[in-house]
């Protein structure tokens, strides 16, 4: 049983992990096609969100917090869970 909830808790790890390295590689491309765009045309020209842009952005930004919580309520799982297995461990 201790066996079976071991290993679905290190799947929904990897898939965290998984899910927010996807997320980072994809802000790492975007970034990248900006920042070689924009070296095209004038390079004194700043570069301004849209409204779109910002959309797109606040939306990231709220996916990244969401797994941020995710991660913190799977560690406090897990060291509950550790503490129980120390415990049983020590009887």
């Amino acid at each position: 049983m201790i066996y079976k909830l071991m290993k679905n808790i290190l799947g929904v790890w990897i898939i965290t992990i998984m899910a927010v390295a996807c997320l980072l590689l994809g802000l790492k491309a975007c970034t990248d096609v900006d920042s070689k765009e924009s070296n095209k045309g004038n390079k004194h020209e700043k570069w301004t969100p849209t409204e779109e842009d910002q959309c797109y952005i606040d939306s990231l930004w709220v996916i990244v917090n969401n797994t941020q919580m995710d991660v913190d309520t799977i560690k406090t799982h897990m060291d509950t869970i550790m503490i129980k297995l120390d415990q049983l461990h020590d009887e």
